[in-house]
């Protein structure tokens, strides 16, 4: 199963990418420890995902997610195994409706797509290339309306001095970025100015309690 990024939607139900599973699935009975899932969506045109990431929900209830390849990424040599396993041949950001049950392919030209959020007004989706193949991490913001993708923030010359990739983000009421990155945690503006940093160490996500007083952040 391997659970990966988390949400709870409007209905008080627990949304997973599972990573190992290669789907989007709900928590529909949790006992202790146990809990029995329904899958969402595992597939994008009779392909199978990759090994689904991270995700948000939106005022709608539709879910953006994104599909990086790294079920497939050997450990021990720190490389993408090639396998016929990985049917798509690319690595998404994907809007599922869950009414329709209906998937959508945002774009498929981030090479590895992990954190992923909606801004306030719902219009725009950020989304955190980690550029651990190219070397040159960003935060990419895309328009939802026109599907214009734009760079955020270049994170290239913070990656060539910390430690740390462009994992996990959330969007605080502020409107400001609260993302992993080079250096621990960046705090981002919606224009893409990088407001503050938080020295964690490497993380990997980030939430805040409901009314904001707490920042949880993993690593």
């Amino acid at each position: 199963e391997t659970a990966n990024g988390l949400a709870i939607n409007s209905e008080g139900m627990l949304i997973l990418c599972q990573h190992g599973d290669r789907r989007l699935a709900v928590v529909k009975q949790l006992q202790g420890v146990s809990a029995n899932f329904e899958t969402l969506i595992d597939n994008y045109q009779g392909l199978l995902l990759n090994s689904p990431n991270d995700l948000t929900i939106a005022k709608d209830g539709c879910i953006f997610f994104t599909d990086p390849p790294f079920g497939f990424f050997d450990l021990k040599s720190s490389t993408f195994v090639e396998t016929e396993m990985k049917e798509l041949d690319f690595n998404g950001v994907y809007k599922y409706n869950p009414k329709s049950k209906e998937i959508t392919l945002i774009t498929n030209l981030i090479d590895l797509p992990n954190g992923i959020a909606l801004s306030l007004n719902q219009k725009t989706l950020y989304v955190n290339k980690m550029g651990i193949l190219d070397k040159h991490p960003k935060i990419i913001k895309i328009d939802l309306k026109t599907q214009k993708i734009e760079t955020l923030l270049d994170g290239k010359y913070m990656a060539e001095k910390y430690q740390g990739y462009f994992d996990g983000m959330k969007v605080h009421s502020s409107g400001l970025i609260f993302t992993s990155g080079p250096g621990g945690l960046l705090i981002v503006s919606a224009q893409g100015k990088l407001m503050g940093k938080n020295d964690f160490g490497h993380i990997t996500n980030c939430a805040f309690d409901n009314d904001e007083k707490y920042l949880y952040a993993t690593g």
